[in-house]
Order: structure tokens, then C-alpha cells, then sequence
């Protein structure tokens, strides 16, 4: 029987012994194996089963080898740290608007800006680094550097969460700045933690 992973991880809490028997990745859908205490059924239980779990259309994000060791070491809590949410739920995922922020003047101090950035993704545990929302010229700081001394330039495109750090910052550095406002439509789509690996897809299924 299949059904919504979501509303299963809702219904049911992970009970251990639980453990990762197969992986299976092939044309963006990677399909996890899991045997152990049948913890999806809600029920007890004398013997342990199997359930499917797959996850569809898998974009951005990483696949951590430490998936396959625990598979190996027969670890019988893989899912100690398991979750699966809507990607709009994520502060730095975007929303109904995505806000452009243009300096008139140069910014004194841009890799504050940067680190500042950086340090509340990685704290959130973002999919996405600075350099996904800060204007970073091919990516390189050096040409951030150079482009944040001009007298006009874009320095983000951000939602609303990031976009209200970013101004506090630029505030902070008393550099004159506007916004643009521009209507977008939230992400569409799963965030999915399975211990050092997350990554984003587009439908989460179990099947028992």
C-alpha cells in the first residue's frame, strides 16, 4: 500500500530498529530501502518488515555517502534524524515576492555583508549559500569586492527573510539603497533531512 510520505511521518513517529537495507538512485528518483520495526503501522509488532521509500524528481541539494555507510554498518538507527516539510516553509526559500536591493553608493565593508549572509544559511541549514542571492559576478568575491565600489549597482535578489538581513546590514553600514519589489510564486516542492543528506524533490511517497 502506498501512501503520502508527508502525512505518514505525521501520523507515525520513526521507532528504532530501523535500518537502511538498499539505495537506489536512476533518473532523478532515488528509492531508500528500509527494514526494521514496522513503526509506519502505527501498531505493535512481533517481526520486523520492510518499507519503500521514494522520492521523486530530486533536484538541489546532496547525497551524502554517510547513507550507504549506515546501509553498510547496519546501523539500526538511520533514521534517527528523518524529515520531510514544503520547501515554502524555508526562511530562505522563496515566496510570493522576491525583493531586488540596489545600492547608490559604494559598501564600505561587502564581505560583512557576505559573511553575514553565509553564516544565517549555514546556521539554518540552507540548501543555498550567498552566492544564490548576493549579486557575486561569477561567483568571485574579488569581483563582488569591485563591484560594490561603484556609485549604483545590484547587490541582492532575496525573499523577504534574507532581504530584511541584507538591508539591516546595509543600514548598518549607512549606504543609501531601493527596492524593487517583484511578484513571484512560492517554491513548489519537499525539503528531505535523512542525517547529513538533504535535497530537494517533488514527491515523497512510502510504500509498505
Amino acid at each position: 500500500m502506498q501512501s503520502d510520505l508527508q502525512d505518514l511521518l505525521r501520523r507515525c513517529s520513526v521507532a528504532h530498529p530501523t535500518r537502511i537495507v538498499a539505495v537506489d538512485v536512476r533518473d532523478r528518483r532515488l528509492q531508500i530501502t528500509v527494514e526494521g520495526y514496522p513503526w509506519w503501522r502505527n501498531e505493535k509488532a512481533d517481526q520486523h518488515e520492510q518499507i519503500l521509500l521514494s522520492f521523486e524528481n530530486v533536484q538541489e541539494g546532496t547525497l551524502s555517502a554517510e547513507i550507504t555507510m549506515d546501509m553498510l554498518a547496519g546501523d539500526e538507527e538511520a533514521l534517527e534524524f528523518f524529515s520531510v516539510s514544503p520547501l515554502q516553509d524555508e526562511p530562505w526559500a522563496f515566496g510570493n515576492e522576491a525583493m531586488r536591493t540596489y545600492c547608490s553608493e559604494p559598501l564600505p565593508e561587502p564581505l560583512k555583508l557576505f559573511a553575514l549572509v553565509e553564516d544565517y544559511l549555514w546556521e539554518a541549514g540552507a540548501l543555498r549559500t550567498a552566492r544564490d542571492f548576493l549579486h557575486i559576478p561569477n561567483g568571485s568575491l574579488a569581483e563582488f569586492c569591485d563591484l560594490t565600489r561603484a556609485n549604483l549597482y545590484l547587490v541582492a535578489n532575496a525573499p523577504q527573510h534574507i532581504h530584511e538581513l541584507i538591508v539591516s546590514e546595509l543600514r548598518r553600514q549607512n549606504v543609501a539603497h531601493h527596492v524593487l519589489t517583484d511578484v513571484s510564486h512560492p517554491e513548489e516542492g519537499l525539503i528531505v533531512r535523512i542525517g547529513s543528506t538533504a535535497f530537494i524533490c517533488h514527491g515523497a511517497t512510502a510504500e509498505a
